[in-house]
C-alpha cells in the first residue's frame, strides 16, 4: 500500500471535515482519491464531467489539467 504525505492548511481540512461530515484526514484523502479515480475512469470512457444546478441550468464543465491532458480515452 502506498503512503502519501502532504501538507494541507488546517483550515482547509477542518472545512472539508465539517462540510462532508468526515472525522479524519484519512477519510478526506480516501474520498478525494475515490472521486479522482471515478473522474479518470469517466474520461477514459470518453465522457465529460459537468456540474449543474438542480434545474439543469448554470452548467460548468470540470477542468482539471491532469484529466484534460493525461487521460487517454479507450473509446
Amino acid at each position: 500500500m502506498a503512503e502519501v504525505r502532504v501538507q494541507v492548511p488546517d483550515e482547509i481540512m477542518a472545512e472539508l471535515k465539517s462540510t462532508l461530515g468526515l472525522r479524519t484526514n484519512t477519510d478526506i484523502v480516501e474520498e478525494a482519491l475515490t472521486m479522482l479515480n471515478w473522474a479518470a475512469e469517466e474520461k477514459k470512457n470518453g465522457r465529460q464531467i459537468f456540474s449543474a444546478k438542480p434545474d439543469g441550468k448554470d452548467v460548468t464543465r470540470l477542468a482539471m489539467r491532469s484529466l484534460m491532458n493525461n487521460v487517454r480515452s479507450t473509446v
